[in-house]
Protein backbone atom coordinates (compact mmCIF):
# COMPACT_ATOMS: atom_id res chain seq x y z
CA UNK A 1 0.00 0.00 0.00
CA UNK A 2 2.58 2.52 1.29
CA UNK A 3 4.39 1.76 -2.08
CA UNK A 4 1.80 2.74 -4.30
CA UNK A 5 1.75 5.80 -2.42
CA UNK A 6 5.22 6.22 -3.33
CA UNK A 7 4.92 5.91 -6.72
CA UNK A 8 2.07 7.81 -7.45
CA UNK A 9 3.93 10.99 -5.23
CA UNK A 10 7.14 10.12 -7.29
CA UNK A 11 4.94 10.82 -10.72
CA UNK A 12 3.34 13.80 -9.10
CA UNK A 13 6.45 15.19 -7.43
CA UNK A 14 7.67 16.85 -10.93
CA UNK A 15 4.40 18.85 -11.44
CA UNK A 16 3.61 20.40 -7.88
CA UNK A 17 6.16 23.20 -7.88
CA UNK A 18 4.35 24.42 -11.83
CA UNK A 19 0.92 23.89 -9.78
CA UNK A 20 2.28 26.02 -6.77
CA UNK A 21 3.19 28.73 -9.49
CA UNK A 22 -0.09 28.62 -11.15
CA UNK A 23 -2.16 28.83 -8.17
CA UNK A 24 -0.14 31.45 -6.50
CA UNK A 25 0.04 33.95 -9.11
CA UNK A 26 -3.75 33.64 -9.79
CA UNK A 27 -4.83 35.45 -7.55
CA UNK A 28 -4.40 39.53 -7.11
CA UNK A 29 -1.98 40.63 -3.92
CA UNK A 30 -1.15 43.86 -3.42
CA UNK A 31 0.16 46.75 -1.06
CA UNK A 32 -1.80 49.50 -0.90
CA UNK A 33 -1.80 52.77 1.22
CA UNK A 34 -5.28 54.57 0.77
CA UNK A 35 -8.61 53.54 1.62
CA UNK A 36 -10.32 53.28 -1.91
CA UNK A 37 -7.39 51.44 -3.93
CA UNK A 38 -7.97 48.68 -0.71
CA UNK A 39 -11.38 48.90 -0.94
CA UNK A 40 -11.03 48.12 -4.54
CA UNK A 41 -8.61 45.60 -4.50
CA UNK A 42 -10.92 43.88 -1.79
CA UNK A 43 -13.40 43.82 -4.50
CA UNK A 44 -11.03 42.52 -6.65
CA UNK A 45 -10.10 39.64 -4.61
CA UNK A 46 -13.42 39.08 -3.85
CA UNK A 47 -14.33 38.77 -7.37
CA UNK A 48 -11.33 36.62 -8.13
CA UNK A 49 -12.33 33.96 -5.02
CA UNK A 50 -16.18 34.12 -6.20
CA UNK A 51 -15.30 33.47 -9.72
CA UNK A 52 -12.50 30.40 -8.20
CA UNK A 53 -15.08 28.83 -6.43
CA UNK A 54 -17.33 28.90 -9.22
CA UNK A 55 -14.80 26.86 -11.12
CA UNK A 56 -14.16 24.54 -8.39
CA UNK A 57 -18.06 23.82 -8.14
CA UNK A 58 -17.77 23.18 -11.63
CA UNK A 59 -14.92 20.75 -11.97
CA UNK A 60 -16.51 19.29 -8.55
CA UNK A 61 -19.66 18.24 -10.21
CA UNK A 62 -17.62 17.22 -13.21
CA UNK A 63 -15.57 14.77 -10.70
CA UNK A 64 -18.28 13.33 -9.33
CA UNK A 65 -20.41 12.48 -12.80
CA UNK A 66 -16.91 10.54 -13.82
CA UNK A 67 -17.17 9.09 -10.47
CA UNK A 68 -20.94 8.33 -11.14
CA UNK A 69 -19.77 6.73 -14.46
CA UNK A 70 -17.01 4.67 -13.03
CA UNK A 71 -19.33 3.41 -10.24
CA UNK A 72 -22.13 2.47 -12.16
CA UNK A 73 -18.88 0.59 -14.65
CA UNK A 74 -17.34 -1.32 -11.86
CA UNK A 75 -20.43 -2.46 -10.95
CA UNK A 76 -21.56 -3.78 -14.23
CA UNK A 77 -18.42 -5.03 -14.34
CA UNK A 78 -19.07 -6.79 -10.92
CA UNK A 79 -22.02 -8.21 -12.13
CA UNK A 80 -20.62 -9.28 -15.04
CA UNK A 81 -17.96 -11.51 -12.64
CA UNK A 82 -20.29 -12.69 -10.79
CA UNK A 83 -21.74 -14.59 -13.47
CA UNK A 84 -18.70 -15.75 -15.32
CA UNK A 85 -17.65 -17.10 -11.49
CA UNK A 86 -21.21 -18.64 -10.88
CA UNK A 87 -20.25 -20.56 -14.45
CA UNK A 88 -17.23 -20.97 -13.56
CA UNK A 89 -17.89 -22.80 -10.73
CA UNK A 90 -20.52 -24.78 -12.21
CA UNK A 91 -18.41 -26.34 -14.35
CA UNK A 92 -15.83 -27.18 -11.61
CA UNK A 93 -19.05 -29.21 -9.99
CA UNK A 94 -19.67 -31.16 -13.30
CA UNK A 95 -15.54 -31.70 -13.83
CA UNK A 96 -15.62 -32.99 -10.36
CA UNK A 97 -18.93 -35.42 -11.09
CA UNK A 98 -17.47 -36.59 -13.92
CA UNK A 99 -14.28 -37.22 -12.68
CA UNK A 100 -15.34 -39.09 -9.88
CA UNK A 101 -18.33 -41.18 -11.70
CA UNK A 102 -14.82 -42.17 -14.22
CA UNK A 103 -12.82 -42.83 -11.09
CA UNK A 104 -15.74 -45.45 -9.91
CA UNK A 105 -15.93 -46.58 -13.47
CA UNK A 106 -12.09 -47.60 -13.40
CA UNK A 107 -12.65 -48.83 -9.94
CA UNK A 108 -15.21 -51.27 -11.09
CA UNK A 109 -13.60 -52.71 -13.56
CA UNK A 110 -10.62 -53.25 -12.04
CA UNK A 111 -12.56 -54.91 -9.13
CA UNK A 112 -14.32 -56.96 -12.20
CA UNK A 113 -11.20 -58.31 -13.83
Amino acid sequence: MAATWLVTLKAALPYIESIIAVVTSVFTKMKVDSLANQTDLLQRQIDELQQAAAQNAHNIKDAAEQLKRIVVALDQAALGLEAANRRHWTLCIVAIVMSAGALAGVAAVALVR
